[in-house]
């Protein structure tokens, strides 16, 4: 089944299950342990199509052309992270490692000591653009490495890649703030999207682990504190919203799937009963098929509305 296909049928679905967490009863001998949310099944599902030369995935940008999106590249990391510690093989670890390798040699180095890993719509990465996601996403990939290696550039450059968790969104940083409430928000591309936050933290959590540095958790629990007291303004009285600017743009099935998932894993993080029960509730209105086609509708809408722009 084609990935867009499937994303399509979960408005059909009382369950939807695009995004798997990963089973909380298997554990490392590692300081960071499972992946959050399990990718492993990915790699049999045709999601990794196309490879560099060295075996990094490629994917279509929005021109057509094969590039190496840092996302993308982290999900197969991770995917292949879950596979070594269920088999114990090595040539899973070395796709770690490989990820982990180009990660770092992408990022842009800053004079506050930072490590950008840009956005990119092409691999001449001349329009990059500040992305809490990909700072996160990146940080546990190498927090993984070091766990395989010991080899401290991949801690040093992880903590690298947190500095701009504390510096306003640019060139130097990915923070922002929420107009509802004025709570700090990290930033995807300056806007406030909610699973790019999220993603973000899971790879502060991650490094906080590897690390003990205070100021990092600083970051972590100031982004944990936002999830708590904002993730009201996410909640339509139906679905969730994918992120707040304006216009408000409704999250897909796909999306509305991962933000449960999301705060199911905050909530094991924090032990906040406020994100168990809003996981609780948009899985809810994920059940319901009056509520999943009101939601479809809102999508389609946004969609043309977008394409007409």
């Amino acid at each position: 089944m084609s990935d867009f296909l499937q994303k399509f049928k979960m408005y059909w679905k009382d369950n939807p299950d695009y995004w798997k967490l990963t089973d909380p009863n298997k554990l490392s001998n590692y300081a960071v342990s499972y992946y959050p949310l399990s990718f492993k099944d990915r790699l049999s599902q045709g999601h990794y199509l196309d490879f560099d030369a060295n075996g990094l995935p490629m994917f279509p940008s929005q021109a057509g052309e094969l590039v190496h999106f840092c996302t993308g590249m982290c999900s197969f990391a991770f995917a292949h992270w879950e596979e070594f510690l269920d088999t114990g093989k090595d040539e899973h670890a070395a796709h770690v490692i490989k990820v982990s390798d180009y990660l770092i040699g992408m990022a842009e180095e800053r004079l506050n000591g930072a490590l950008m890993v840009l956005d990119y719509d092409s691999d001449a990465k001349d329009n990059g653009i500040p992305c809490a996601m990909n700072q996160g996403e990146s940080i546990s990939v190498l927090c993984r490495a070091y766990c395989l290696t010991q080899n401290k550039k991949y801690l040093e450059s992880a903590l690298k890649m947190a500095i701009p968790f504390g510096f306003a969104y640019g060139h130097n940083g990915v923070k922002g703030k929420l107009e509802g409430n004025n709570a700090t928000w990290y930033l995807e591309g300056g806007k406030m999207i909610l699973n790019g936050h999220n993603y973000s933290l899971f790879g502060l959590a991650d490094l906080v682990n590897i690390s003990g540095e205070t100021w990092v958790k600083n970051h972590l629990d100031t982004g944990i504190r936002s999830v708590i007291d904002s993730i009201q303004y996410f909640d339509n009285g139906f679905w969730s919203w994918y992120s707040l600017n304006k216009p408000l743009y409704i999250a897909s099935a796909m999306y509305h799937n991962l933000h449960i998932c999301q705060l199911k894993v905050l909530h094991e993080i924090s032990g906040n009963e406020k994100l168990a029960s809003y996981a609780d509730k948009f899985a809810a209105y994920a059940k319901s098929p009056a509520k999943r086609t009101r939601a479809g509708a809102y999508m389609l809408k946004a969609k043309i509305k977008k394409k007409l722009g």
